[in-house]
């Protein structure tokens, strides 16, 4: 159940889809919380083999344009928290709880919640062995950019600029420090930690919730990435305990070419964000019926790539 404070209640679906080969399964209630930058995650999990409590373990939450239905998930990762299966008899089902830092999607849209159980190693848990669809699909409250924002650069320096920027949370959550970031990146964006090289920063302070911020526009020094060819995206970036995190960010289509020497083409690629919206309204074309979340994706990335930049 959403709450009004950027998070969500600990729930109790059983809209479990489960993989009959896995022995590790919900089998109960399951839930998360998202409080501020930190996901808590819950499940009841049948553990039908011994061998199994000595793998490693993580319970998943993640994002998705669409309800999961089979296949590598499709979406935004917001959180990941490894569990520990005890080394003694096991209860079953086994109630776990885990808490992990929660690195939101930065579209302001809604999405279809999946919590899943997965197997591996420390930050690469890869084989999916039970997951869970959530019947609502969910709004993250953060800070966002509304309408156009973008930048001008002028010699030694740049304007970034923002139609605006707003809280959507309650009256009395105040922000993080926020500020509009420029990059240069070789790559699409995909995720935090931005892969790329810091042109500016602009600080914009902290915005009440339920408030906004408009015409802003701030002149400051450039910094010039090594010589080649780039990308520039903008960043709404916000101050958490975990760092400078990204709430919103705007991708341009024009190449930045820094240097004299003549460098080869980085072959272009449609935005991950791009992708995303565009695999969204196939889904929607189609009636939001389940079941074709991975063709949308490969049809919405080749049909992006045949427009070119």
């Amino acid at each position: 159940m959403q709450t009004a404070t950027n998070g969500f209640d600990l729930t109790t679906q059983n809209d479990s889809s489960i993989l009959s080969e896995r022995s590790v399964r919900i089998a109960g209630d399951h839930g998360y919380r998202i409080d501020g930058d930190t996901a808590i995650l819950n499940a009841d999990l049948a553990v039908l083999g011994e061998e199994e409590m000595s793998r490693s373990w993580a319970l998943q939450l993640w994002a998705c344009d669409q309800p999961h239905v089979s296949g590598p998930i499709l979406g935004v990762k917001i959180a990941e928290a490894p569990i520990q299966l005890p080394n003694s008899a096991i209860p079953q089902p086994l109630r776990l709880s885990a808490e992990a830092f929660a690195q939101l999607p930065v579209a302001h849209r809604e999405f279809a919640m999946v919590l899943a159980v997965a197997s591996g190693h420390s930050g690469h848990f890869e084989e999916l062995h039970d997951f869970a669809n959530y019947p609502s699909r969910q709004l993250f409250l953060m800070p966002f950019l509304s309408g156009a924002a973008g930048y001008s650069i002028e010699g030694a320096e740049v304007v970034l600029w923002a139609d605006r920027v707003e809280n959507p949370r309650p009256v009395d959550n105040l922000s993080g420090s926020l500020a509009l970031e420029l990059w240069a990146t070789s790559r699409p964006y995909g995720g935090d930690p931005i892969e790329g090289v810091l042109l500016a920063r602009a600080d914009l302070g902290q915005i009440e919730g339920q408030s906004w911020l408009g015409s802003i526009e701030h002149r400051v020094e450039l910094s010039h990435p090594p010589d080649g060819h780039w990308r520039l995206l903008l960043a709404l970036r916000e101050w958490t305990a975990a760092g400078d995190v990204t709430r919103d960010l705007r991708t341009f289509d024009v190449p930045f070419r820094t240097g004299t020497e003549e460098y080869p083409e980085v072959p272009w690629a449609p935005a991950h964000e791009d992708i995303a919206f565009a695999a969204y309204y196939r889904y929607l074309a189609r009636g939001e019926r389940p079941g074709s979340a991975f063709d949308d994706w490969i049809e919405a990335e080749r049909e992006l790539s045949s427009r070119g930049p």
